[in-house]
C-alpha cells in the first residue's frame, strides 16, 4: 500500500473527513472529486499502485460479470423492498429523493443519471470506499478475521454518512449496502471489479424503477401485504 503507516493513516482521515462533510453539506459530488484528486496526488507522491486498491484483472471476466449481474439484481430488489423500508422505519423519515424526482418519465434525465451513476457512484465511489479505504485500513490493521470486519464496518459507516444528503434513512440503508459491497470486495480477493459492476447494476435498476414510478408501487404493495 503506502510506504509509511502514518501517511496512510493521514490519508484515510483526510479523505473520510472530506466525503462525510460533503455528504452532510449536500455536496456529495464535490467530496468524491476532491477525494479522487487527493488519491491521484498520493499515487504520484508515494508511488501508490492502482493494483494496491483493487484495480487488477480478475481471474475470469465472464464469471465476474455474471456474478455482478446476479448479485446486483438481487441486491437492488432487496434494497427497495427490505433495506430501504427498514431504514425509513428506523429513522422515522422517508428517503429524500428530491434530486431524482424530475427523472420520473423523463428519458433524457434517466440517461444522464445512469451516466452519473456508473461514473460517479459505481466507479469512483467503489474506488474510494472499498478500493482505497478498505485496502488502506487492511494494510494498517490487517485483512483477516476481526480486523477485516473492523475495516468493513468503518468503510460502510463512512459510506453511509457520505450519503447523508438524502436524509438519515438513506445514510442507514446506504451503510447496509456498503457492508454488502464490502463483503463482495473481500470475497473477490480485494479486487474492485465485482463491487464496481454490482454497484452499477444496483443503481441502474433503482433508477429505472424510479423512472417508471415502480419504486413507489412496489413499496405500496409491500405495505398492503403487511397490513
Amino acid at each position: 500500500m503506502l510506504t509509511t503507516p502514518w501517511f496512510s493513516l493521514g490519508l484515510v482521515v483526510l479523505i473520510t473527513a472530506i466525503v462525510v462533510l460533503a455528504g452532510i453539506k449536500k455536496q456529495p459530488g464535490i467530496g468524491i472529486i476532491l477525494a479522487v484528486i487527493i488519491l491521484g496526488v498520493a499515487v504520484g507522491f508515494d508511488k501508490l499502485k492502482l493494483s494496491d486498491i483493487g484495480f487488477s484483472a480478475p481471474k475470469s471476466w465472464l464469471a465476474t460479470i455474471l456474478w455482478s449481474l446476479g448479485l446486483g439484481v438481487v441486491l437492488a430488489f432487496v434494497s427497495t423492498l427490505v433495506i430501504e423500508p427498514a431504514a425509513e422505519k428506523m429513522a422515522g423519515q422517508p428517503h429524500d429523493l428530491s434530486t431524482l424526482e424530475k427523472m420520473r418519465g423523463n428519458w433524457k434525465q434517466l440517461l444522464l443519471m445512469l451516466a452519473v451513476a456508473w461514473i460517479l457512484a459505481s466507479f469512483l465511489e467503489e474506488s474510494i470506499f472499498r478500493g482505497f479505504l478498505m485496502s488502506a485500513l487492511g494494510s494498517l490493521i490487517g485483512k483477516s478475521g476481526v480486523f477485516a470486519s473492523i475495516g468493513l464496518l468503518i468503510s460502510a459507516v463512512v459510506f453511509g454518512l457520505a450519503h447523508w444528503y438524502q436524509g438519515k434513512s438513506a445514510a442507514i440503508s446506504t451503510a447496509i449496502i456498503g457492508l454488502l459491497l464490502g463483503d463482495i470486495f473481500i470475497w473477490s480477493g480485494y479486487n474492485l471489479w465485482m463491487p464496481i459492476l454490482t454497484h452499477g447494476v444496483i443503481d441502474t435498476i433503482g433508477l429505472i424503477l424510479i423512472y417508471f414510478n415502480q419504486d413507489t408501487v412496489l413499496k405500496k404493495l409491500l405495505l398492503k401485504e403487511k397490513a
